[in-house]
Formats: C-alpha cells, structure tokens, sequence
C-alpha cells in the first residue's frame, strides 16, 4: 500500500548535452530547512552514470499527458534511445540549469546531489534542492 510513491521522471543531462528521462517511483522529501529531496536507484540505471559525472537533477512530478511515456522511460534506456523523441515529449526550458524537463510536469525540483549511500541494489542519492 505504500510504494511506489508517486511516480515522477527524474530529469539528467547527457554527454552531448540533450535530456536523459528515467520513471522514478523511489523518492521522498527529507528536509525542509533546507530543502533536502532523497531518491534511490537502480545501480543499473544509465542516470546513475550521468549522476556520477554531474551531480545535478530535475525531478518532475508529470500530468496526465504523460502517463504512456512514464510506463516508456520506464521500460528502455537512454542509453540506447533518446527518450524524448522516442516518446515525443514537450520539453521546456528549467531556470537554473541547462537540464529541459517536460513540458506536461506539474511541479519541478531542480536539486544537487551532495552524498550518495550504498544500498545493496540501489545508489541512494541525498539532494539539496
């Protein structure tokens, strides 16, 4: 009944500077003075790479326009195919950072992640945001 949480996209910029898109179903507020967001991956996961080169992430709280592209970034890496064409997503401009994120997102956390905790199958991530 509790997980996973709210689904969102986890927003990370690529070598040659275009968005990568991930599903993320593991993450949660931790602080709120200041603002701290936690999310975990899966040590697989080709954002877990991006993350190790730069440290910086847009989480978006996706509408309902995206609900077929949730299940799509969910299931094929970008890696291997641009998400964002492959699922036409919108994307917009987020101040602050070069990183777009969709268009169709109802809230959007632009965080650093400032410490990173082994856990088994997954890589926490601690954020400011």
């Amino acid at each position: 009944f509790t997980s996973p949480n709210p689904i969102t996209l986890i927003c990370t910029e690529k070598p040659d500077g275009t968005t990568n898109l991930a599903t993320l179903a593991f993450w949660t507020y931790a602080s709120t003075a200041p603002g701290k967001i936690v999310f975990s991956l899966n040590k697989g996961a080709y954002s877990l790479e991006l993350l190790s080169d730069n440290k910086e992430v847009v989480v978006a709280v996706p509408g309902m326009e995206l609900v077929n592209a949730l299940i799509g970034c969910g299931t094929s890496s970008g890696r291997d195919v641009n998400k964002v064409e492959k699922f036409n997503i919108a994307m917009r401009k987020v101040e602050g950072t070069k990183i777009e994120a969709p268009e169709s997102s109802r809230l959007l956390i632009h965080a650093t992640v400032c410490q990173t905790v082994d856990a088994d199958d997954h890589v926490l991530h601690v954020c400011d945001v």
